[in-house]
């Protein structure tokens, strides 16, 4: 794997929301074997997860970056608290936004960095990119 680094060669700490689901389980097997990356902090719905789970607010307090893939609602809060805060980077692979919920996250990455796609599949975003040069 290629290595990942974070500041002054110190790894990136990574926090998985959503980490008791299908993709927070994948992202953390995968996390664990990358160099470079930390797993800093896992967390999910209240009362959803392992013993090994942290609350929101302490992986925003932990991470340099935080990947979601939880719901709408929940990325869109995420995101909000995260921008108040002044940090951490999120990467969002979540769907199903409301008008709302978009808008929140938007005005979130005026003040933090934010990577959002609802498919991350090389192929997917490919063809998304050549649709919208041919338009």
């Amino acid at each position: 794997m290629t290595p990942v680094g974070g500041q002054a060669g110190r790894a990136v700490r990574v926090g998985i929301a959503g980490a008791s689901g299908r993709m927070g389980r994948a992202l953390a097997a995968a996390a664990s074997q990358a160099e470079g990356l930390e797993i800093a902090a896992r967390f999910g719905r209240l009362g959803a997860g392992e013993d090994s789970f942290v609350t929101a607010e302490a992986a925003l307090a932990a991470c340099d970056v935080i990947v979601d893939f939880t719901s709408g609602a929940a990325s869109a809060a995420l995101a909000t608290r995260a921008a108040v805060l002044g940090g951490p980077a999120m990467v969002i692979g979540s769907t199903g936004f409301s008008a709302d919920e978009a808008a929140a996250i938007s005005a979130a990455g005026a003040r933090i960095a934010i990577v959002k796609s609802g498919n991350f599949s090389i192929g997917i975003n490919v063809l998304a990119g050549l649709v919208e040069q041919a338009a």
